[in-house]
């Protein structure tokens, strides 16, 4: 069974656009997309140089204090949520921690002859805990650490990952984030120790006026695929639209267009809802979520 397990669960996600896993590495670890609608609908370039709650997930020198939680569909009728929560220690220091799930149900099962044998459920998840503080003028660092977990049926795998990055406000209206992501390690499903898919983050945010934000940047995936992205934002007082693109180079049908619409309240904290719609090749996900920063 636990072949059978193997191989249907590793079919389904590594097809799924939000899955960033590697046979290759821990294949018994499936790093969640991560699933905060905030950030999502600002494009993947966001994780990098976004700052709020949702940063131990991402950058986490991006860290700022508040608390997050979205949910939503994911790829191929599975569905995803994520809650971060995130304060000040006091001296420029914020900690902070995030929890992911992504999972799906009604999982075919099937013997070695392809005979069906039931249907199973499968998760994956992780948990960060982050640190992030000034370590010069305009210059932040941030690391953080956590457990990674994945089941299928009765069968399951834990590991322990880690990130650490910087964020460097380069003016007033330019924001530049770089995060190296998925430091650790974790059993395959034969139980032998593989390291973790690392993945090098880079994003950029340009305010020209207070209407308009310009993200960009990308991730350098070394066992999983690399990916580019570009968006725009435009506000009118609480009303804030997004839209852009994603470009997966060795993958272009899971390239495509994403899109967000936010309603911002700003009163003695930032208090906002924020909807994200992406594209990949099997539908149109979608995310929505709630947010307060303080």
């Amino acid at each position: 069974m636990r072949g059978i397990l193997r191989r249907s669960a590793l079919t389904i996600l590594l097809l799924s656009g939000f899955s960033e896993a590697s046979t290759g590495t821990a294949d018994a670890l499936v790093l969640c997309r991560r699933p905060f609608s905030p950030a999502a609908r600002l494009g993947p370039a966001a994780y990098a140089v976004l700052a709020g709650p949702w940063a131990a997930s991402g950058n986490p020198a991006a860290l700022s204090s508040g608390i997050s939680a979205s949910g939503g569909t994911a790829a191929l009728e599975s569905s995803t949520a994520g809650a971060a929560a995130a304060l000040s220690a006091g001296g420029g220091i914020m900690v902070g921690l995030s929890l992911q799930w992504l999972g799906h149900g009604g999982i075919q099962g099937r013997d070695e002859q392809g005979l069906p044998v039931g249907e199973y459920s499968w998760s994956s998840g992780s948990l960060s805990a982050a640190l992030a503080a000034d370590v010069a003028h305009s210059l932040r660092a941030g690391v953080s650490f956590g457990p990674v977990w994945e089941s299928a049926g009765d069968e399951g795998a834990t590991g322990l990952t880690s990130s650490a990055g910087i964020l460097w406000n380069a003016s007033p209206s330019i924001d530049v984030g770089l995060a190296l992501e998925n430091f650790g390690s974790a059993p395959d499903w034969s139980g032998v120790q593989k390291n973790m898919p690392v993945e090098i983050s880079l994003g950029a945010a340009w305010k020209p006026s207070g209407m308009i934000s310009i993200i960009g940047g990308g991730s350098l995936g070394f066992h999983t695929s690399s990916r580019l992205s570009a968006a725009a934002e435009v506000r009118s007082g609480s009303v804030a639209l997004s839209g852009g693109w994603e470009l997966v180079p060795d993958d272009p049908e899971a390239s495509g267009p994403f899109a967000g619409v936010g309603y911002i309240y700003e009163s003695s904290g930032i208090y906002r809802v924020d909807v994200a719609v992406t594209r990949d090749e099997f539908g149109w996900p979608v995310l929505a979520g709630l947010s307060a920063g303080f």
